[in-house]
């Protein structure tokens, strides 16, 4: 169901007769279809965070990637060049250890915690 309406809302804009009039011209319009239109996995384990997010038709130059000390934030301008943005919360993450990789509209990006911050196991005695 998700992705049939991100396929209806993604052959739309702001000012589309499909666009509920309350929408129109008005930033809910970019905060309800920021939530609806990406399709991403975001996980995250003991070492590492990572994100497949869905951008078709985006060019790798119209992405920018910043990673902050408690937030990774990724934007982009759509097909209908309209800036978009979406945001995750991190933690203690090893900012020289990324990996992305972007491909058939297909953002992979990987951030590796910092060593410190992995949990460790204690034998006991």
């Amino acid at each position: 169901m998700r992705n049939q309406l991100s396929k209806i809302l993604n052959n739309i804009d702001e000012n589309s007769f499909l666009t509920p009039a309350f929408l129109r011209n008005n930033n809910l319009f970019e905060t309800f279809s920021n939530k609806l239109l990406e399709n991403y996995s975001w996980k995250h384990d003991r070492d590492f965070y990572s994100l497949e997010l869905e951008l078709p038709g985006v060019k790798k130059e119209d992405i920018d990637i910043t990673i902050g000390d408690y937030d990774l934030i990724i934007s982009w301008k759509d097909r209908f060049k309209k800036d978009r943005k979406i945001s995750f919360d991190v933690i203690d993450v090893n900012k020289e250890k990324s990996e992305v990789k972007y491909e058939n509209g297909l953002l992979i990006l990987k951030i590796n915690k910092k060593e410190e911050v992995k949990p460790k196991k204690i034998e006991i005695t």
